[in-house]
């Protein structure tokens, strides 16, 4: 990772390993998804807290935080081990 990055700023040091494993970042996705939604709906709802259609039009986009838990999804789909076919005993079959 750290050579193409040397171009850019020369010198500087880059961890040759993430802390956190794959899933680990796939599952903070998720959750950061829900979490961001969360918080645009509560700001399209307000202080009084009354659902109303025009901050949900023109205020913070309720779907877009939730992009971050479908890249989560994908990329823990991606994760899964691939399947195995069982093998035919008997040879192929005509």
């Amino acid at each position: 990772m750290g050579e193409p990055l040397d171009l850019l700023l020369p010198g500087a040091t880059w961890p040759r390993r993430l802390p956190l494993g794959r899933d680990q970042v796939m599952l903070l996705l998720l959750v950061m998804g829900v979490v961001g939604a969360v918080l645009h709906l509560r700001l399209d709802l307000g202080a009084s807290g009354q659902l109303v259609a025009e901050r949900l039009l023109r205020g913070a986009p309720l779907m877009a935080p939730l992009l971050f838990s479908n890249m989560g999804l994908v990329g823990l789909v991606a994760l899964l081990p691939e399947r195995q076919e069982p093998r035919n005993r008997d040879g192929p079959s005509a």
